[in-house]
Formats: C-alpha cells, structure tokens, sequence
C-alpha cells in the first residue's frame, strides 16, 4: 500500500510539471501561430503586389505592340535587317527563326 501511494505521489509531481511546461509551450505556439498568420499577410500582400505589376507591363507591352504595329509594321525583310543571322546559321542555310519547320 505505501509502494502505491508513493507511486501516486510522484506520478502526481510529474503530471503537475508536465502540465507546467504544456502552458508553456501552448503560449509560445500562440506567439508563433500570431508571427505566421502575420507573415502569410505581408506574403499574399507581396503577391498581389507582384500581380498588379505584372498586369501592368503585360498592358504596357500590349499598347507598345499595337502601338509598334501601326507605326513600323513588322516584315520578315525588317526583321533580317534589325535581327541579321550570325554567319554560322547563314551556312547551314537554315534561316533561324525564319525556317520553316517541317
């Protein structure tokens, strides 16, 4: 019987410092629970930051294309001339980027 009291005593101490230290850490869990949702915050803040920028110079790049074809239509003879092939491709007799693929 005193083997079985003295068990449950220490069983007791032990459950009362384990409880201790599981306040503790259910505290910190908060503190860090509190720092995750904040950095998920600025996260999707950057995010959709990035989202409107991207939308932005895909506008400004579509206004500069239709811009760009009204004012200096694009030929393959315009091209040859703003882009000329280095003499290796010229060789090979494949005209880059303006072969035709089979």
């Amino acid at each position: 019987m005193f083997r079985i009291e003295e068990g449950l005593e220490k069983n007791a101490e032990e459950i009362t410092t384990l409880g201790t230290s599981i306040a503790g850490l259910r505290e910190e869990k908060e503190g860090r629970d509190e720092e995750l949702d904040q950095a998920r915050t600025e996260q999707a803040k950057a995010r959709m930051a990035v989202a409107k920028a991207e939308k932005r110079i895909k506008k400004a790049e579509k206004a500069l294309e239709d811009k760009a074809s009204t004012v200096f239509p694009v030929t393959r003879t315009r091209l040859r001339l703003l882009f000329p092939l280095p003499a290796e491709t010229r060789a090979r007799g494949c005209g880059g980027i303006y072969c035709s693929f089979n």
